[in-house]
């Protein structure tokens, strides 16, 4: 009898553990479909949208624009600060000029909690929905998050 309540424990344990990260990914995916749209884009149309705070950390968001540059049909990049210039600045120091580009003036992405301050966020996409969040500020190996990432559009070719 004790054997059995421990493997119903276990199980109820399981279920939880997979359906609490799904609804963190809706939350997720609901913030960033109701951020997009504020600018006309739809979700469907892109693999991963990639968040950069302009004014954090250089060696954090040189990575994330390079990946975006290089990705740019299928990855939305967003960059956001509170100045013009700056966003400006940064596009033409990394040559980008390609029409995936939102640039959010108001930083409403980090005041909505979309990315940190300091550091890049890629949100992975399938079909529409967040399936993941590579907070750049949270990662040890920023390399291995932007492998990830490459690692998602390969799958979804």
């Amino acid at each position: 009898m004790i054997k059995g309540c421990n493997i119903k424990h276990y199980v109820f344990i399981f279920i939880i553990m997979i359906f609490i990260p799904n609804c963190g990914n809706r939350d997720k995916t609901k913030d960033l479909e109701f951020y997009i749209h504020s600018f006309g884009v739809d979700l469907n149309d892109f693999y991963i949208v990639c968040i950069v705070p302009i004014d954090g950390c250089e060696s954090c968001i040189s990575k994330a624009l390079l990946f975006s540059k290089d990705e740019k049909n299928r990855v939305l990049l967003i960059v956001t600060s509170l100045y013009s210039k700056s966003i400006n600045s940064i596009l033409r120091q990394y040559q980008i000029n390609n029409s995936t580009i939102i640039t959010d003036n108001r930083n409403l992405a980090i005041s909505m909690g979309l990315v940190q301050t300091l550091a890049p966020s890629l949100y992975l996409l399938k079909d529409g929905k967040v399936i993941k969040v590579l907070d750049l500020s949270n990662v040890i190996d920023q390399e291995s998050a932007i492998k990830e990432a490459k690692m998602h559009l390969n799958s979804s070719k």
